[in-house]
């Protein structure tokens, strides 16, 4: 397999960006802020050394869920309750 040129790796990013930026609004009207902050709580205790307490496998399948399958990442989860917070 070759490696992938910078020229396609730009590519893909700005492809991916467009696709988050369409596909936002609904995810912000699907979810609600409290969701929205559930799912962020999820991926901040991952990141933060968790210890393995109650609900300890449900979170860190959730953080790589969201952040691994869908893609969203932290900032992206910010940028969606800032949508929310907007709406009213």
């Amino acid at each position: 397999m070759e490696p992938i040129d910078d020229g396609t790796v730009e590519s893909m990013i700005e492809a991916d960006e467009a696709d988050w930026k369409e596909r936002a609004p609904y995810i912000a009207d699907y979810y609600t802020e409290r969701e929205l902050r559930l799912i962020l709580n999820c991926i901040e205790y991952r990141d933060g050394d968790p210890a393995g307490l109650p609900g300890h496998n449900l979170m860190l399948l959730i953080a790589k869920l969201v952040e691994g399958s869908l893609g969203w990442h932290t900032e992206r989860i910010y940028e969606l309750l800032e949508m929310k917070k907007a709406d009213g």
